[in-house]
């Protein structure tokens, strides 16, 4: 028997997701989603992430995954087209599992205006269970004030960007990612 049979296959599972679901008050519920508004603002104006011009020959990313759960988002998204090797589509929970138990660093994609209540039980399995993960969640025209109050959560995740966005954004926010711990 080898060590990988010994791992466990299932870590993200939607029947404790759908009874957290449930029981939970940190939620974000339908209004508050509906209310993320960043119209006329940068949500970098106060950050010091760079896009890419500051990415040097050396610097190599870590694998991105985007998790398509309920959402052609990234399918439709001009940004998310004829992306490199170091980008990969993830639409079930089995690939995200098999991804998150490899123990490789990389960061997971979320579109959180598609199933917010879900991907926050995700994000926060993954920063509990998976240090090695990274998450980065697009919402569309999310303020840095409801970005911040959800990274304070314990469903934070480790990124978040604002749709609207332009590639510097999305890279910078990428390249932030891979160099923090």
């Amino acid at each position: 028997m080898s060590e990988d049979d010994d791992k466990p296959t299932v870590i993200l599972n939607f029947n404790d997701i759908k009874a957290e679901l449930h029981n939970s008050d940190e939620v974000l519920n339908e209004e508050e989603v509906q209310d993320l508004d960043f119209k006329n603002k940068d949500p970098f104006e106060n950050t010091n992430i760079s896009g890419l011009e500051d990415l040097s020959d050396d610097y190599v990313p870590n694998m991105s995954y985007f998790f398509s759960y309920k959402t052609d988002y990234f399918d439709k998204n001009e940004h998310f087209q004829n992306l490199d090797e170091y980008f990969s589509f993830l639409d079930e929970v089995a690939q995200l599992n098999k991804v998150l138990t490899s123990g490789q660093r990389c960061n997971i994609i979320f579109y959180y205006n598609s199933a917010p209540k879900v991907i926050n039980q995700i994000t926060g399995q993954i920063k509990t269970k998976f240090p090695n993960a990274k998450t980065l969640i697009i919402a569309k025209n999310l303020s840095a004030e409801k970005a911040d109050q959800h990274r304070k959560t314990r469903f934070g995740a480790d990124g978040y960007l604002s749709d609207p966005f332009d590639q510097d954004q999305f890279y910078g926010t990428l390249r932030y990612l891979d160099e923090t711990e």
